[in-house]
């Protein structure tokens, strides 16, 4: 009768790939008060049969979440008649590229949908992070990819000739610093004095992808150490370019955080 300890029992379970003993109560997530879900609109699914139906498929938790999860919306997609996804305003475009088929909507602040889609006589909903619980049963169950979600395809080239001016070598992007205290930021960034044995491998050029403010933290680097990363602003502050940017490098090193999931659902090595 403790619903924490067995949402930690879930977690424990799904990362030792006991899939299908963990996605059940990974729904108790749900009942977090300190997430507290959006009121729903529609019936809840249960797996039932999509064939002629509708389903609206909300994101939830952070960003990586709704990246990672979205690995499972190709086969919602391919199932139902019809398929809505609301997202995060960062991921509307990569969204509206990356599944054509579907519908894609924002929600605002508290979470509340667009009124058209409340009026749209939807038969079903489910948040983002239940699809596993039919679709992810077992490691067979992981389809294998080369990427399901789709950068701008002239945003690439247009980072590949910037890359290209850094002159020769691998070009790499790095993100060092990951969370909040919330979610336990220290536990999840590594300070980039830590990198340097990593960042003195000769032959590469480095590329800023971490999204929070790194001027001072690359002026230091670059001053104490010698060592340039290349940063361009404009590709932090809009997502879709951080995507055409992490497609144009070679490689991304990251500590977890939501750009692990963006470089990884792009097919990027990471």
């Amino acid at each position: 009768d403790y619903p924490l300890a067995k949402f930690h029992r879930a977690l424990a379970c799904l990362l030792s790939g006991n899939y299908a003993a963990g996605w059940p109560d990974y729904e108790l997530r749900l009942i977090s008060e300190d997430c507290p879900p959006r009121p729903a609109l529609f019936p809840r699914w249960d797996n039932q049969p999509l064939a002629g139906r509708s389903i609206l498929v909300h994101g939830e938790q952070g960003l990586g979440d709704e990246i990672m999860f979205a690995s499972c919306l190709p086969q919602v997609i391919d199932q139902a008649d019809r398929c809505l996804i609301s997202c995060s305003s960062k991921l509307e475009r990569i969204f509206r590229r990356s599944f054509p088929e579907a519908e894609i909507c924002v929600a605002d602040a508290g979470g509340a949908l667009p009124r058209e889609v409340g009026n749209s006589g939807v038969d079903f909903e489910v948040p983002a992070g239940s699809l596993p619980l039919y679709l992810r049963r077992s490691r067979s169950d992981f389809p294998a990819h080369a990427g399901y979600l789709r950068a701008d395809a002239q945003r690439v080239v247009y980072w590949r000739r910037r890359l290209d001016g850094l002159g020769s070598g691998l070009k790499v992007g790095i993100s060092w610093q990951g969370g909040t205290h919330k979610t336990r930021s220290p536990l999840r960034s590594i300070p980039l004095t830590q990198w340097l044995p990593v960042l003195r491998t000769p032959g590469i050029r480095w590329v800023n992808l971490q999204y929070a403010d790194a001027g001072a933290a690359l002026a230091e680097l670059r001053a104490e150490h010698g060592i340039e990363v290349a940063h361009w602003q404009e590709a932090i502050d809009d997502y879709d370019e951080t995507a055409a940017l992490v497609c144009a490098l070679d490689l991304v090193l990251s500590v977890d955080t939501a750009l692990v999931q963006l470089s990884g659902a792009l097919g990027k090595t990471t």
